[in-house]
């Protein structure tokens, strides 16, 4: 017999039978190895070489004591840890755990589930959520709304940790597709809304799950849960919780989030994905000066830039490249021949921005919502490319028709290019009977027929 330290020892006979009348001990108790072990060899007392019993050897246990195993063996008695043998008795069968196969969606799933994310916002400051560092709008009255970069599905779970792979394999719907947004998106709430307007949105209640996608990040999948609202004089906070579950190895490894970096003291600008912060800052001196070869060579190299969105310094809203071209270039032709270069390479002419985050019926405004300061081709380029030319302007929220109507009427400006963009308006489906979404003020025929403008009536009545 040895000791744990595999050197021999000797017991007294006496001692040998009490240990065999233990409770729980038996000196021939029968079992087998799960895993090689070591033995010594011993002859005359010396020990001469080692062997290795195999997985399988059936031996007899004589006692255990704690780590270690008294076991009998042809070779004699040798000590091994107890984890390598196991006893006659009907071990509990293995439980059966279904482990997702390594980079599937189920595996990418489970991670996530073991890391929920959690964001909020203060509605009334005009805060956006911040969803794996990319900007959410989600407005006062629990309204989530589209943009250019975000797509949204519905999910009729209401806990993440029920969220399953079949869940994240639906259709997602981009802005724009109005009637799949009308039809899945709470049809019943949304037919209460004046005029059934707000396509741009939709509505979400506490405890609902609506899963999101970035355009630029299609294998990526944001479960977002709402959580909470709270509301005071100077604040409504939205609180929301959510998943962020790569599809694939790809995605798993290299996410693309959008970081927000502080550029300067009252701007706010993001991150594109594999373009420097120099190229960026090009792209604004070219839009800025209406340079059209800097801006066909930025948009060429950086294709993923047509798509940029940022906050510049000094405005309230964020702006696209087509938005800050116009708002800050000279109206003159290098503009319009830099908006023919931004449409072609991708950047959105139905881009929406909004002013005040409080009431969303009256406060979006589009690139085409004042026309006044728009050259006639320039208007006509953003309506031709699906700017609607029926968007509201943000306060009071009225027609752009309705604005050159006025502008017509009082006479500002050279009245024959007013009555151009009229006509380029109609062209593309302008309402001239749309009225202000506050009310009480004249559409464009009720205020050219109290003027008697017998021609901008003909012009607003005439069918095309």
């Amino acid at each position: 017999m040895t000791s744990p330290s595999n050197q021999p020892v000797k017991l007294p006979l006496a001692a040998i039978i009490l240990l065999a009348l233990l409770p729980g001990l038996s000196a021939t108790e029968p079992g087998n190895l799960i895993a090689p072990v070591n033995i010594p060899i011993i002859a005359q007392g010396k020990e001469i070489g080692h062997t290795t019993l195999p997985t399988g050897t059936k031996v007899d246990v004589v006692r255990r004591d704690r780590a270690k195993t008294l076991i009998k063996t042809a070779q004699g008695e040798i000590w091994a840890d107890s984890g390598s043998i196991t006893t006659g008795r009907v071990p509990n069968p293995p439980q059966t755990v279904n482990t997702p196969a390594p980079h599937s969606p189920e595996a990418f799933l489970a991670e996530a589930k073991t890391r929920i994310q959690f964001t909020s916002m203060n509605a009334k400051a005009r805060e956006l959520l911040d969803i794996d560092h990319s900007n959410m709008e989600w407005s006062s009255g629990d309204w989530l709304y589209f943009s250019s970069i975000w797509t949204f599905a519905p999910c009729s779970k209401q806990d993440l940790k029920d969220i399953e792979v079949a869940d994240l394999q639906v259709d997602f719907v981009r802005k724009g597709e109005n009637a799949k947004i009308q039809s899945l998106f709470d049809p019943e709430k949304r037919k209460r809304l004046p005029d059934n307007r707000d396509l741009n949105a939709i509505p979400v209640r506490v405890n609902q799950i609506i899963l999101a996608k970035r355009i630029d990040t299609p294998n990526i999948v944001y479960v977002l849960r709402l959580i909470d609202r709270s509301t005071g004089r100077d604040e409504e906070y939205i609180s929301a919780e959510y998943l962020t579950i790569p599809l694939n190895a790809q995605s798993a490894q290299k996410p693309t989030p959008i970081k927000p970096v502080a550029v300067e003291k009252g701007s706010q600008r993001d991150h594109l994905p594999g373009v420097p912060e120099q190229a960026i800052n090009a792209y604004i001196a070219a839009l800025t000066a209406a340079d059209t070869a800097a801006l066909e060579a930025i948009l060429t190299k950086n294709p993923s830039m047509a798509a940029y969105i940022w906050k510049p310094k000094g405005y309230a809203v964020k702006v696209n490249g087509l938005m800050f071209l116009l708002d800050s270039a000279p109206a003159d032709r290098k503009r319009i021949e830099a908006t023919k270069i931004l449409i072609s390479k991708g950047v959105d002419p139905k881009f929406e921005w909004n002013r005040d985050m409080s009431d969303h019926d009256t406060t979006r405004s589009n690139l085409v919502s004042y026309p006044e300061h728009l050259q006639i081709e320039e208007l006509e380029m953003l309506l031709k490319n699906g700017a609607d030319p029926n968007f509201p302007v943000c306060v009071p929220g009225s027609a752009p028709i309705g604005s050159l109507t006025n502008t017509y009427l009082q006479g500002n400006g050279d009245k024959e290019k007013v009555k151009a963009k009229i006509l380029v308006m109609l062209k593309y489906g302008a309402d001239p009977s749309q009225r202000s979404l506050l009310g009480g003020k004249e559409n464009s025929l009720e205020a050219a027929q109290k003027a008697n403008a017998t021609e901008l009536l003909e012009i607003l009545t005439t069918k095309r």
